[in-house]
């Protein structure tokens, strides 16, 4: 992937985090941590979870790729 298709998959990862962050709070249970979600198999905590490791991993690419505490490429970068 290049750097602007991993940006424009964390934005569109972000946008359905958010989403799910709606869903969460409108089904009453917006103030559950990520941690007690994890191994609930509803289909809102699996979504949420499969969001939150495809950003995961998304961003430990960045990582690798660039270093540091960054949360997106900048525009241009080929690593």
């Amino acid at each position: 992937m290049t750097a602007g298709q991993i940006n424009k998959a964390l934005d569109k990862l972000d946008r359905q985090s958010r989403k799910i962050g709606d869903r969460l709070i409108a089904a009453g249970r917006g103030n559950e941590c990520p941690s007690e979600r994890r191994d609930k198999t509803d289909s809102l905590s699996v979504k949420s979870r499969e969001v939150a490791d495809a950003a995961f991993n998304l961003r430990y690419e960045i990582k690798r790729r660039y270093g540091s505490d960054i949360h997106r490429l900048p525009s241009g970068c080929r690593r």
